[in-house]
């Protein structure tokens, strides 16, 4: 809507007042500068009105337009990704306790189901302490007992939607049992010298990549990135696709080697 007032035309001498409640327009100049008045408002529309195909990409993510320094980061120095040549590797790095984390969850499963054929994709718990190390344990001892298929999702849910308690091994091994752990095979792996090893990986890769807030997405062990950087979960999924074509078609040098 366009609201023009009337009382500043008159101040202007583009309206006349000739009797109360009725209005004279006085015509050449005057009718002029009312004329362009109505013109340059018209075309404060268009440029203030997007179209639209432009209104309706606003609610699009962000693609093809990701930015080093902005979107994503580009690491000092490159670790180096467990994969075979001419694949790419996309590693999360979660909590389960982190409310981003779980909100970022399902956009993070919806693209490891559909991604390309030659990226390997990986989740890394991280174990920075407390009940940091109790979750991450817990995920790998999972992974050990072929469950964490299943259980994933479901250890974001019971703390998230459920607001179960699973702070120890105890009520996270009765957690599991409801998915056919035996619990005392739970008990074995959990405090096992597998799943010892796999926590020291885990800490030693997060300190290489120097991961100081979850959740984070490291893609071949070259860029770094997050929600924050990304503008959203949506973005950042889009973001990982464009880094995946980069490695594919036109990947940065290596350097130092993690």
């Amino acid at each position: 809507m366009i609201i023009i007032n009337m009382n500043s035309l008159v101040r202007t001498g583009v309206l006349t007042h000739s009797k109360p409640r009725t209005l004279k327009i006085e015509f050449g100049v005057a009718v002029k500068q009312f004329i362009a008045v109505v013109m340059v408002a018209m075309a404060a529309i268009f440029v203030l009105v997007p179209s639209t195909s432009e209104a309706a990409s606003l609610s699009k993510p962000n693609i093809g337009t990701a930015v080093a320094g902005k979107n994503y980061q580009i690491l000092s120095n490159f670790g180096k990704p467990r994969v075979a040549p001419g694949k790419v590797e996309v590693v999360e790095y979660f909590w389960y306790g982190c409310p981003h984390c779980n909100k970022l969850e399902p956009y993070i499963e919806d693209w490891a189901v559909k991604k390309p054929s030659n990226v390997v994709f990986r989740r890394v718990p991280v174990p920075f302490q407390g009940l940091w190390q109790v979750h991450a344990r817990a995920f790998y001892t999972a992974q050990r007992l072929n469950v964490v298929d299943k259980t994933h999702q479901a250890f974001f849910d019971a703390i998230h939607k459920e607001r179960k308690t699973l702070t120890n091994k105890k009520n996270i091994a009765k957690f599991y049992s409801e998915y056919g752990v035996n619990i005392d095979e739970f008990n074995e792996v959990y405090d096992s010298f597998g799943v010892d090893s796999k926590m020291r990986l885990a800490l030693r890769e997060v300190n290489f990549y120097k991961i100081n807030s979850v959740p984070a997405v490291v893609v071949n062990g070259k860029y770094l990135l997050n929600v924050g950087m990304a503008g959203s979960e949506a973005n950042l999924v889009e973001v990982i696709k464009q880094l995946i074509k980069l490695e594919n078609e036109d990947p940065l040098p290596s350097k130092e080697q993690g």
